[in-house]
């Protein structure tokens, strides 16, 4: 089963998507990576090489249609190789990108049966929600319905 992690980035900062890492390139505890991290189970590392991770955007802006043709074109290719495809969608705007309505901390499916979507708030500082730990707890049930924990 392959997952992959889809957020949006709106920095120009280099390095890996969630990477955990601020932009000296020491460790940040507290970023998007090390919640993320948490709520998995595991440390930022172990994170980036046991799952996938997709930005829709890097740069100033949101561009709505282009993150959509982004979306879709990983959607088409996850479909395309045969096995059965988690999509974990980081933001209200990531989700909207996809065409998924479904709430936070929720699966959904594909009609076809071999995608399936987990749809959670970004893990940035900016997101208070994860300020609630009921919140991780959620994200955990969801994703181990999904199959990803």
């Amino acid at each position: 089963m392959r997952v992959v992690f889809v957020g949006e980035a709106v920095s120009e900062a280099g390095g890996l998507p969630f990477d955990g890492k601020n932009r000296a390139g020491s460790e940040r505890r507290g970023g998007s990576g090390w919640r993320l991290a948490k709520i998995l189970y595991t440390t930022p590392d172990k994170m980036r090489a046991r799952y996938l991770f997709m930005n829709l955007l890097r740069g100033k802006g949101w561009d709505r249609h282009r993150a959509a043709t982004k979306a879709s074109l990983l959607r088409g290719s996850l479909m395309a190789c045969g096995e059965r495809a988690v999509i974990v969608l980081l933001g209200r705007r990531v989700a909207e990108a996809f065409g998924y309505r479904g709430e936070f901390f929720t699966l959904g499916e594909e009609p076809i049966g071999r995608l399936a979507y987990v749809s959670l708030p970004h893990p940035s500082g900016r997101s208070r929600v994860w300020n609630d730990e009921a919140s991780v707890l959620l994200a955990q049930r969801a994703l181990r319905e999904a199959g990803v924990l």
